[in-house]
């Protein structure tokens, strides 16, 4: 299916504020905030930075939450906008919005259960993502 020149504007302006502006804002909080995290000392690494200090995460049940749980939202909220973007048009395209994202986090963490893939298996990672998934579905036109 063809798209016009309103609805691919549309698109783009879509996976520009529903896409990467919630991976750009989770990556810099994580960058200031949690220095301990892999994807800072990657960065670190490559840029030949120093790391910074962040907070301590167990000062605030807050922290915690956003160190534990909201990345993994803000990935499943993109993720899943981005399936929407990709599919727009097709018959089936919530169903996949919502089926996609959700199950990709599952088989990560079912990896780090098995021992497959760095990190730490935690369920709640699991509904943070299902979370951000159906926020992004209901909130968009899929």
């Amino acid at each position: 299916m063809r798209l016009n020149a309103v609805e691919r504007k549309r698109d783009i302006l879509r996976a520009v504020f529903f896409t990467f502006i919630p991976l750009l804002v989770g990556g810099i909080v994580y960058y200031w905030l949690f220095p301990e995290v892999w994807f800072v000392r990657f960065i670190n690494s490559r840029l030949d930075l120093k790391a910074t200090d962040g907070l301590s995460v167990t000062d605030s049940m807050f922290l915690q939450f956003i160190r534990n749980y909201a990345f993994d939202l803000l990935w499943a909220f993109a993720f899943a906008n981005l399936v929407c973007i990709i599919l727009s048009g097709s018959l089936h395209v919530k169903k996949a919005s919502l089926i996609v994202p959700i199950l990709a986090g599952s088989v990560l963490e079912i990896l780090q259960l098995m021992g497959l893939s760095s990190g730490t298996f935690d369920i709640w990672d699991i509904f943070a993502e299902g979370l951000g998934t159906v926020i992004a579905v209901y909130t968009n036109s899929c």
